[in-house]
């Protein structure tokens, strides 16, 4: 449905705001990009491009300033045609499909950089700096260097590294910082290579495109990207041409300080590349990025030879022997945490006896209804927190075979949040499930929920993914009708702080969570939701619909309620909707067994019960029962 929305918007965009008519769309190849583009072949044959960037982090405004920029010191930028910046649309200048990695054979690479260069030599020299460009700074600099750290070296080692081990690394970066700051800033395009620099059609011009992430900051940050690309090998003569090149055509910058600022930020950008590839890998699920680590460490053991990197080198041959330097691998999420260390108060007398999680409904503990979602979703690997009578919970869980289960021992709850974080060692470091131990849904729809979620994890976009699920579709929510979740203008989940109406979705105690979330959480007792709102707040929070029933835990508390003595069990068997039904209405299949152990029940007195069950029903679930 979002994807025919979207496709509506670029048909009004282009046939509205571009006055096109006749004109047939081609999909363009894209690299790591979170946006799309899309060639527009009009009526003549002529051209343009249509860049679509419907991300909640869009930089297109600032692609469209930077844009200006560069055009206005005579760098060839595309122009852009028209704009609906609010919709995050563009029509640009089409500069064809020669991009430098097109065009280079071996044979002509440096007159081919050199036009790169150049262009990279008019931004040093005219550019000016604008007011909406962030510094790249030393803070900056750091946080890029921490994901070679805090990405590739888990990833390859299986394991994080410590507290020390973290602080040496971060105090020698912190000591190289001042060889980056010995050239002048100036504009860096930050993604300059040559899959982004493009030989324009019918001339010998040199285009730039993707320039959306401009910061201020060291002028040779650019020139390491293209010359040293981690994406392609390039002749050690070229490289050495081109830095010769571009040396001699700036001044007030003498030798020591420039081969000082190169290295220091080829290093950064090898470093940072290698953490990005990581990420790419192994929860972008673009495994292809794989065939470039290699080169990239490559560069990375050259760049190490510089003799002030001597200190980093050691830590380094330490920490991360080079036969560990290798791919890593893209893993599937594989680990859960099941909440399950509260009692239940809720529940009242249920729990007097018996855990929350243990209390059956059709025959069998809710908390194994949870296992067997986790165990269809492929998870093998599950952490429970325990506490309320937590014994009874881990000898009944000894029978689940088909998992590997480690037990976190609470002595007192220390709610959502402060359960896992008291538990996150025995998690790792990759996004694992989290799951309330009363969870109960039947799935229903092409794919199971916990699946969807999987397709839609991407560990670079969010820190959270929620299972959401309409309200209509709960059974048992006492009637309430106040969700906790809306999507705000830009279909991002927003929680209902204030307890409002106009929230349709509830939250199923099931999500995706990266163990990052928990940095400079506190210690103790503290709640998941907190986390979430943080998410949400950084426009990293994601979400899944279910399209299935979820069944509120109170139906078995209400019906408990009416006659404790005489009520055995109580089954939630079918769910039906269809025809002979009023719109919108669903038929639940509930089943009671009655028993007093001293006398025979006769239908006298199983038809007062069962009145006193109706009534309880329509009153606490606000139910229609035939």
């Amino acid at each position: 449905m979002e994807k025919n929305q979207r496709a509506l918007r670029i048909k009004a965009f282009l046939e509205k705001d571009c006055g096109l008519a006749g004109y047939r769309l081609e999909d363009m190849v894209t690299d790591a990009s979170v946006r799309r583009y899309f060639r527009v072949v009009r009526a003549d044959g002529s051209t343009a491009v249509l860049m679509d960037d419907e991300s909640p982090y869009t930089k297109i405004r600032e692609f469209v300033k930077i844009d200006s920029l560069l055009r206005g010191i005579g760098v060839r930028a595309p122009e852009i045609l028209a704009q609906k910046t609010e919709e995050g649309f563009l029509l640009l200048e089409d500069f064809g499909d020669r991009d430098f990695a097109a065009v280079l054979d071996g044979r002509n690479d440096a007159a081919v950089f050199k036009l790169a260069v150049d262009a990279l030599l008019k931004i040093y020299k005219d550019a000016r700096r604008p007011d909406y460009v962030k510094d790249m700074d030393d803070a900056f600099i750091v946080k890029d260097f921490r994901l070679f750290l805090d990405w590739y070296m888990p990833a390859v080692l299986g394991k994080g590294l410590s507290d020390r081990q973290r602080r040496e690394f971060l105090d020698i970066i912190a000591g190289l910082l001042p060889l980056g700051a010995k050239v002048p800033s100036s504009l860096v395009l930050w993604d300059y290579h040559v899959n982004n620099v493009m030989l324009l059609p019918n001339s010998n011009e040199c285009g730039v495109i993707d320039f959306q992430d401009a910061m201020w900051g060291p002028s040779l940050y650019d020139l390491a990207s293209l010359i040293e690309d981690e994406r392609r090998v390039i002749a050690p003569e070229v490289t050495a041409e081109m830095k010769e090149y571009f040396f001699a055509n700036i001044s007030g910058v003498v030798r020591d300080d420039f081969e000082d600022a190169y290295a220091f930020l080829a290093l950064l950008r090898h470093m940072r590349v290698i953490g990005r590839f990581t990420t790419l890998i192994t929860v972008s699920k673009k495994p292809w990025y794989a065939k470039y680590v290699p080169h990239a460490l490559e560069l990375l053991k050259r760049t190490l030879e510089y003799p002030k990197f001597a200190v980093l080198k050691r830590w380094l041959d330490e920490n991360l022997p080079e036969a560990r330097r290798t791919v890593p691998e893209s893993k599937p999420i594989s680990k859960a945490f099941v909440l399950a260390a509260g009692r239940g108060v809720r529940m009242g007398e249920l729990t007097d006896s018996l855990p929350k999680p243990l209390i059956e409904v059709n025959g069998k503990a809710l908390i194994d209804y949870n296992f067997d979602k986790l165990k269809d979703a492929g998870i093998k690997d599950v952490t429970v927190n325990v506490c309320y009578k937590g014994k009874m919970i881990e000898e009944h869980l000894v029978g689940r075979t088909d998992f590997n289960i480690a037990f976190s021992e609470e002595k007192e709850a220390l709610e959502t949040g402060g359960g896992i974080k008291n538990a996150l060692h025995l998690m790792g470091n990759e996004a694992f499930f989290v799951m309330n131990s009363d969870t109960l849904w039947v799935d229903r729809g092409f794919k199971p929920a916990m699946r969807q979620m999987l397709d839609e994890w991407d560990g670079e976009k969010y820190d959270i993914l929620l299972l959401l699920h309409p309200m209509e579709q709960i059974f048992g929510d006492n009637g309430r009708g106040i969700g906790n979740y809306r999507l705000d203008g830009q279909g991002r989940p927003q929680r209902n702080v204030s307890k409002e109406k106009g929230f349709p979705y509830w939250f199923t105690g099931v999500s995706i969570v990266h163990p990052r979330v928990f940095a400079d959480s506190p210690d103790g007792k503290f709640s998941l939701r907190d986390l979430f709102d943080k998410a949400e707040k950084n426009g990293r929070l994601g979400f899944v619909v279910n399209e299935g029933i979820l069944f509120h835990v109170g139906v078995p508390e209400a019906v408990r309620e009416t006659e404790k003595k005489l009520l055995k069990e109580v089954s939630l068997f079918d769910v039906y909707e269809g025809k002979n039904l009023e719109a919108g209405k669903k038929s639940y299949a509930v089943s009671f067994l009655l028993q007093d152990e001293n006398a025979t029940l006769n239908d006298k007195q199983i038809d007062k019960i069962m009145s006193k069950l109706v009534k309880n029903l329509e009153d606490k679930l606000n139910a229609k029962l035939r």
